[in-house]
């Protein structure tokens, strides 16, 4: 057995995962985790169902049926507009990722530090506020578990930053549980987005260019932001090898290729197919949106219109297809931002394709044997049967707090 196989075997020693995190576990997979896949489940149904009424009723010319009637300051004021907005969704997705795990963990509101402190770091908060949040809310977890009543560390446990390895498994548990629904919650915005889009596309309404504008201005930064948190996270996840130092007495332990979750390789891998399912949709209504925004501007040698007539919905979805999948070539299309677009679709295509789940499919899966008991006692104890009653107790605790 290998060096470091044995260095965490003798960390783990006798250790088992908690019972309250077992607990938790199933809450958490029997509750919140339903609630968010069924509302994925019904969110992407309901953007297949109004692709198809677009495909078939629409009867809007996708170019030049709308001039950009915005004046010089409102080319302004929108995309500030915008991003604030933006800024907001992203902290109350987050903020929903946050509160469905801490509120399973954590009873009561212990003190916690506050988001705004943090917000002196103002330049990579304008920049990432997704990745922002990701890091803050992280974080919070750990000081959760330092300042609750949840982890009781015993003085002949192996210890880092006076936290034992119990306590590091119910932060690995609720960093697996945030990173999912955050992963999952905004899979929901972006097709929340497509159906408001392909909505107003439809129907006639005043001033149709500006709010389309706002949402083209809010995808833009939006796809910005994400672009850093997917590329930062799942790079560091492949290249990044992590390693604590746990300490028992005068005596040092260094676990190398430590992981700061609980997720799985089937999850890793779920994780990048929703991300890139993510990244398709917000691609593909910015193909869209540019081509009914800005379709007039296209001069007579863009050679858009070699690949796009605006005859169809569908000419968009296949062409982000086949960006996504096939094309890592550069093409002059003759206009700036649509070459932007496909140049930064193909890079994030490459990251999560080449890069994460190429590296995922290899990735070495062992358990130990006390994670290996853990989901002995877990997984026949996930029954949906339970999720009626333990709803009614979640909704309850919501509407008293």
């Amino acid at each position: 057995m290998s060096m470091v196989k044995d260095d965490f075997k003798e960390v783990y020693l006798n250790t088992p995962i908690k019972v309250d995190d077992e607990n938790n576990y199933i809450k958490l997979k029997t509750v919140p985790e339903k609630i968010i896949q069924y509302l994925k489940g019904t969110s992407l149904i309901i953007l297949l169902c109004t692709i198809i009424i677009f495909a078939i009723f629409n009867k809007t010319e996708l170019k030049g049926n709308q001039e950009m009637e915005i004046d010089g300051f409102l080319l302004i004021l929108l995309p500030l507009i915008s991003i604030l907005l933006y800024i907001l969704f992203s902290y109350i997705l987050h903020r929903v990722a946050f509160s469905c795990v801490r509120r399973v963990y954590i009873t009561g509101n212990p003190e916690i530090p506050n988001l705004f402190n943090k917000l002196k770091y103002i330049i990579p908060w304008l920049f990432t506020p997704d990745l922002m949040l990701s890091k803050h809310y992280k974080a919070k977890y750990t000081e959760l578990i330092k300042i609750g009543e949840s982890c009781k560390c015993e003085s002949l446990k192996y210890k880092n930053d006076e936290l034992s390895i119990q306590c590091y498994d119910s932060i690995r548990i609720m960093n697996k549980f945030f990173i999912k629904f955050s992963n999952w919650l905004n899979v929901i915005f972006s097709v929340t987005i497509g159906i408001v889009v392909l909505v107003i596309i439809m129907v006639d309404i005043r001033y149709k260019s500006i709010i389309l504008f706002s949402l083209f201005c809010i995808l833009i930064y939006r796809l910005f932001s994400r672009t850093i948190e997917i590329a930062s996270a799942f790079y560091k996840d492949v290249v990044q090898v992590n390693g604590r130092i746990f300490y028992k007495g005068n005596k040092k332990i260094y676990l190398h290729g430590w992981m700061n979750s609980f997720l799985r390789k089937p999850a890793r891998i779920s994780l990048a197919v929703h991300s890139l399912f993510e990244l398709l949709v917000s691609f593909f209504l910015l193909y869209l949106l540019t081509f009914f925004l800005f379709g007039d501007s296209f001069s007579s040698s863009s050679k858009v219109s070699e690949y796009i007539l605006g005859n169809s919905i569908f000419e968009f979805i296949l062409y982000t297809i086949s960006v996504m999948f096939f094309n890592i070539s550069y093409i002059n299309y003759g206009f700036m931002l649509w070459n932007i677009l496909h140049v930064w679709q193909v890079t994030l295509s490459t990251i999560l394709i080449v890069l994460s789940i190429a590296s995922y499919l290899g990735y070495e899966d062992d358990l130990y044997k006390r994670e290996n008991d853990f989901f002995v006692n877990v997984l026949p104890k996930i029954n949906e049967s339970h999720i009626c009653s333990e709803l009614k107790e979640i909704f309850n605790s919501f509407l008293k707090k």
